[in-house]
């Protein structure tokens, strides 16, 4: 039977095929949910989502599924093909040439870390990043860390990894971050500005400003620095070039900075000068200076 999923792709498991089929040999043994968890050393909630159709048995409670219902892993399946990768999987008898792209990203979730590593290990050269970034929460970090690596070396722009990102670990990327704004600026590492460490970007964003004195180049990545690094910042450039300096970052320095930054400004030259900042501004604040 061929199985289509809501994409109009074909599947190699009907996860709620399965889950019905689990769930008949379950009532047809006389058990609950939590006796068979119990049996399998899962949470009965595990076998809730299996019978959901949810999610799937990993590959080694496939195997103790058969044995609790005396039943082929091809009968709990109900798919050949899957069937025998399964089996294959379980006994590490896989030959990697045998098994496709498309199919080891269905199996990648039933397999463990180093059984799929040594899988993706043989087929790299006909994998995308995309194939990558779908089997990337099933990969060891050391792996993902390496592909991630590699494809920066021979793009040499961090653009290409961005949906790998959330699973690089923090260190390889602030490595990539500190080559990149080097090399073109700030506008190079906004791409995985989200998953690099607050460190980093705050003692990149200080140390450029403190090298060129403006903020003009670093406001791409101002949503991701700390608020007390912005601030000192915002407060060193208002006093240096006035409510000018700070505009472009205005969204993202603390209200209470920017309320202080205001009435020193009103005091001195009048409402007129902070038209700028009002919208960032403490509504109950702002209303006080109006009065005053």
């Amino acid at each position: 039977m061929v199985v289509v999923n809501a994409k109009g792709s074909e599947v190699m498991f009907d996860m709620h095929g399965v889950g019905r089929t689990i769930s008949k040999l379950r009532k047809q043994a006389n058990l609950t949910q939590m006796e068979l968890a119990d049996k399998l050393d899962i949470s009965f909630q595990a076998v809730s989502n299996w019978e959901r159709g949810q999610t799937m048995p990993d590959i080694a409670k496939l195997s103790e599924l058969s044995e609790i219902f005396d039943v082929s892993i091809d009968e709990i399946l109900q798919n050949e093909r899957g069937s025998e990768i399964v089996k294959a999987i379980a006994k590490e008898e896989l030959e990697q040439k045998e098994i496709t792209v498309d199919e080891l990203k269905e199996m990648a979730p039933l397999m463990k870390p180093n059984a799929l590593d040594a899988v993706l290990e043989s087929k790299r050269e006909d994998m995308t990043l995309e194939d990558i970034v779908c089997l990337a929460p099933f990969l060891e970090q050391e792996v993902i860390d390496e592909v991630a690596s590699d494809h920066y070396k021979e793009a040499e722009s961090l653009k290409g990894i961005a949906r790998l990102a959330p699973f690089v670990s923090t260190e390889v990327l602030d490595e990539m971050a500190k080559e990149v704004l080097a090399k073109v600026g700030a506008k190079g590492i906004v791409a995985i500005a989200p998953f690099i460490s607050t460190e980093l970007i705050d003692t990149l964003v200080t140390e450029h400003f403190e090298r060129e004195n403006s903020v003009k180049e670093v406001v791409c990545i101002a949503p991701f620095v700390s608020s007390k690094v912005l601030d000192k910042i915002a407060d060193d450039m208002y006093k240096e070039k006035g409510i000018g300096g700070i505009t472009r970052v205005a969204p993202f320095i603390s209200k209470k900075v920017l309320n202080d930054i205001a009435i020193v400004e009103i005091k001195a030259n009048g409402l007129k000068n902070i038209s700028s900042i009002l919208p960032f501004m403490d509504a109950g604040v702002l209303n006080k200076l109006i009065k005053k």
